[in-house]
């Protein structure tokens, strides 16, 4: 080949790769994109806010930093394209960096980080908060219903969360009834007053807590005023303060264990003994005055 078809060859390679670059620059001019649709915006609220955004519609949020508090008021999936890449941290001086206010929606796969309330689930049933990572605010994930005469029959789901560095709660449930608190790994809430936890249970019923790992917390799971029926196994409570805190009412109760052969929890300050080797342990671990874990599992959960 001589040199002057050489030279083309490079220039047609150029353009090529040039007007791919172009398409892909395009179709992500903007930071966000509505995936149903094929639109593209600048930020978050302005994708939800826009009048091609319909319930069910799911909005791809690109790699960035996204300076804005959100408010989720359709039913949409948003989920962020690589956990790792995209940081949401509130504007607009609001103590609220993501607020979900509608049904059935999802929050997913985002780094929110630095405020008040990171996601807050607000009287809303059927939503989803999952694989995100909450770093540094006060109450990490927070589900909730206002109005106590009607409580929020939510039947939401929080899982494969992280929440690190919380100085009052990691999940809070408040007023929320009918939720899955599955898979979220909680470490490092310091709550200087001593009075709340990674994960923190309140003026709530039906409620179940399932392998989450809970470490290195003031405090690991905090049952307070309100909490009925709430069910908690498979958990990994590791070298928190204070494992546990009851501060029921009359008439709150929780099940520590899903029976044998399934067992209970795992508790790092556990001392029995396994003498049949079945990985549980030979007698309960003494969760409060009248709560037990019937059956304390001898090795922590595998976790991802």
């Amino acid at each position: 080949m001589n040199k002057k078809i050489m030279v083309i060859v490079i220039i047609l390679a150029v353009a090529v790769l040039l007007a791919l670059f172009y398409v892909t620059y395009n179709s992500r001019s903007g930071n966000v994109m509505n995936l149903d649709t094929g639109m593209t915006y600048k930020g978050i609220q302005e994708a939800i806010d826009a009048n091609d955004t319909k319930d069910g519609h799911t909005l791809l949020i690109y790699p960035g930093i996204y300076h804005e508090s959100v408010r989720v008021n359709k039913r949409l999936t948003i989920k962020g394209q690589y956990r790792d890449e995209v940081f949401v941290e509130a504007g607009n001086n609001s103590v609220i960096i993501i607020l979900v206010q509608a049904d059935y929606s999802t929050v997913a796969n985002l780094t929110v980080q630095g405020n008040t309330f990171g996601i807050w689930c607000r009287n809303v049933k059927g939503c989803i908060v999952s694989g995100n990572r909450v770093i540094d605010c006060t109450t990490g994930i927070r589900l909730d219903s206002y109005d106590l005469s009607k409580p929020s029959e939510s039947g939401c789901v929080v899982k494969g969360n992280e929440v690190l560095n919380g100085t009052l709660r990691g999940i809070h449930l408040y007023g929320a009834y009918n939720n899955t608190v599955i898979d979220n790994f909680i470490q490092d809430t310091r709550d200087v007053n001593g009075a709340y936890a990674a994960i923190d249970v309140e003026l709530s019923r039906n409620n179940t807590l399932v392998h989450n790992q809970l470490k290195n917390n003031d405090c690991g799971v905090w049952l307070n005023l309100g909490a009925l029926n709430t069910t908690i196994y498979h958990n990994n409570f590791i070298s928190n303060s204070l494992q546990v805190s009851l501060k029921y009412n009359e008439g709150g109760s929780a099940s520590w264990d899903n029976g044998y052969p399934s067992g209970g929890n795992y508790w790092s300050d556990y001392t029995g003994t396994d003498a049949d080797h079945n990985d549980i342990g030979d007698i309960p671990y003494r969760v409060g005055e009248k709560d037990l874990d019937r059956y304390p599992l001898m090795s922590a959960e595998a976790f991802p």
